[in-house]
This record gives structure tokens, sequence and C-alpha cells, in this order.
């Protein structure tokens, strides 16, 4: 549980052991994150604005806006604290000191000894480096963000056993010959990854693939759907012969045993061999900003018959009933496919006084979850 803390017009998140006081408080559910007065999903969308972001799954202050001078980030990320030893205070310092007043000179007021131990906290920043010989129409550079769909976090870099990676393949290719890969790029801390410098198939345009899932190797082939994380098909690339590089993509892993709860809910049904399509129908609430929408119908273009059923929670642990007609709070709907289903099906979906800004790929792979979004834009 999160309490949520609005000062002033100026939304701060108190973390536990973070004292604020002469506020008005808001206590929020668990996985939701207050926004305007509201409760909402807690999404990368909704941590945004002065002094907040979102990081590894939280709405976090962003202390590169709020913390003032003579204060850093504490060790743990949670508060500003004073640069040790403290300063001793200014008697006169106020909303009347004048604005030429130098800032204090912080190493003079410290003992030699001590200004060598002070080190000025460095903050990481992930810098992705493409080669610098690459050839439009040739060769590229992808590189982006590989995140669990089920809370928006991070994925780890490895398993344990088996290593996360993310595969870029050609659609056209790919149909025919599972295994032709055109570059594997190692998910790393922070769920980063970046293929620096791969060919491209052919002359663009041509649809890149990107695929989310445990290394392929000798004993772990693409027929399967993975030990701990779902392989799944969550990114499309559309190569030009003017782009070499393709940037912030984000992408999307699935944990393995959610699917397999699943099975046991929907037996005898079994997702993996057929394949199954998650979409995320969202609600834009601003440039930029998404809720997840609840209430939406997934309707299914293609030809062929399949099964549509929603969930519960935010979590997605809990099936409603296959008479359910409508997305939960998570927006998010499972599609299933039947008979004669293609690869390049495509959906919508639709809500009273809602339209979807354009229907998307909801076509199914065997062994393979693919995932998209549906983004619906508010008609009253």
């Amino acid at each position: 549980m999160r309490t949520h803390i609005v000062c002033g017009g100026l939304l701060i998140l108190a973390l536990v052991g973070w004292a604020v006081t002469g506020c008005e408080e808001t206590t929020c559910g668990e996985g939701t994150v207050l926004r305007e007065g509201e409760c909402v999903p807690l999404q990368p969308a909704n941590c945004s604005g002065p002094g907040v972001r979102f990081e590894n799954g939280r709405c976090v202050p962003n202390y590169s806006e709020v913390c003032g001078p003579g204060t850093v980030r504490s060790e743990d990320g949670t508060q500003c604290v004073a640069v040790e030893p403290p300063l001793d205070p200014v008697a006169d310092a106020g909303p009347d000191t004048p604005a030429d007043i130098p800032e204090p000179d912080l190493d003079a007021q410290l003992e030699p000894d001590v200004v060598a131990d002070v080190e000025e906290e460095e903050m990481v920043v992930w810098v992705p480096e493409c080669d610098d010989e690459l050839v439009a129409g040739e060769t590229v550079c992808a590189w982006g963000q590989a995140l669990n769909f089920v809370d928006l976090t991070p994925l780890p870099s490895d398993t344990g056993a088996y290593s996360l990676q993310v595969q870029i393949k050609d659609m056209i290719r790919a149909m025919t010959d599972p295994l032709d890969t055109l570059a594997e790029a190692d998910i790393v801390a922070d769920g980063r990854f970046i293929a620096p410098s791969f060919e491209v198939p052919d002359a663009p345009p041509r649809t890149l693939l990107l695929i989310v899932g445990e290394d392929e190797d000798e004993t772990t082939q693409p027929a399967g759907p993975g030990e701990v994380w779902q392989r799944c098909i969550s990114g499309l690339v559309q190569t030009s012969d003017t782009v070499t590089e393709h940037g912030n993509l984000i992408t999307f892993g699935l944990p393995r045993a959610l699917v397999t709860a699943w099975n046991t809910t929907l037996s005898p049904t079994v997702l993996e061999p057929s394949g199954f399509v998650l979409i995320r129908i969202v609600d834009v609430v601003g440039p930029g900003q998404y809720e997840p929408l609840e209430g939406a119908t997934l309707s299914y273009l293609g030809d062929g018959s399949v099964t549509v059923r929603y969930f519960y929670d935010l979590g997605l642990t809990i099936l409603k009933p296959s008479t359910a007609t409508t997305t939960g709070p998570s927006g998010v709907a499972l599609l299933i496919p039947g008979e004669s289903t293609s690869a390049t099906d495509m959906c919508t979906a639709t809500k009273t006084d809602y339209m979807a800004s354009s229907a998307v790929a909801c076509g199914s792979n065997p062994y393979r979850a693919s995932i998209n979004y549906i983004y619906m834009l508010a008609t009253d």
C-alpha cells in the first residue's frame, strides 16, 4: 500500500519512513496511484509531471527536480538529505535574500580529510550506442526496453537457468523458417536491450518482429513457449530506405506461471500449441497518457472463429466467466484462436462514447503470446 500526499497541487509519493505533515492524505490500493484526485492504475502514463517519474514499477519522486541546493538523494532513493556534515544555517536567509548572493562553497566548509571522502552522487544514465557506420536501407540499429506485461516493471536480465533476450526477425522469412533471426539482443539491467547493427533483408520497407524470450539455443528451440518467461511477439518495426536507428522500442514478456494458471481455468483448452493474443485496451486521456479502459469489448475482424475472455483483476490472475463481454479494470482481453484464423488477423474495440484510433494486428503464432494495445478516444 502506498500513501499519496497532495500539497499545494504537487503530487508527491510518501514512501515508507518518509514523514510529511500539513497535507491532505488519500490512500490508494495496491497497483494504483493517485492522479488528479483519483486512484488510477499504476502505469508509466500515470507517473508523470513535476517531481515524479516511473521507475521499476512504481511512481517515485524525481529528486533531480525536487532536491534543493545543499541536499542530495539518499542512498535508498526515498528522500532528499542534507550534505554531510550539515551546513550552518544563514541567519538572514529567507524570501528577501538578494538573488546575487553566491551559493556557499560546500568544500570550503569541510575539513580537508572529509572532502576527500565526499563523492558527488552519480546518476546512471543508459546511453544506447549504435554502430557509427550504419547504411540506410542496408543496416539498422534497434534499442529499447522490455517490460513485464502484467505490471509494466522491467524484465530481469536472466532467470537463473536461461538468459532473456530480444530476437529480431523478418516477418516474411520467419513464416517459412521460424529459426531465421536477424539479430539477438541480450536484456540487461532495467530491461534495456540494443542490437547495435544488423542487416535488413532485401529492399525496404520490411516488417521486423521483436520477440522476447529465453535464449534460443540447442535446448530451447522456438517450438516451445519457454520455461520461466512465455515467448512473446510484442513489437513491430517498419524499415525504410532513410532510417538507420529505431529507438525507444517497448516490448513485453509474460510469466509462464500465469499462463499455466490460465490453462487450468480454461481446461481442456491449452493455450500454447496454437498461441494466443493479449490486447490491452486503453483510454487516451492526454498526449502520451493512457489508462486501462474498463467496460470495452474486443472485436475480431478476421474470418476464423475465436474465443475472447476478460479478466477481473489488474494482476490478470482471475478470468471472468465465459459469458462476460467487457474488459475489467486491467483493460486486457485474451483472444484464443480457433479454426481458420490467420497470423495477419486484425482486431478493434468498441465502447459507448469511444472510438478506436485504428485496428491492430491480433494474429496468433504457435507457442507465442502476441501482445498489442488498442487506443480508444472519447467522442463525447
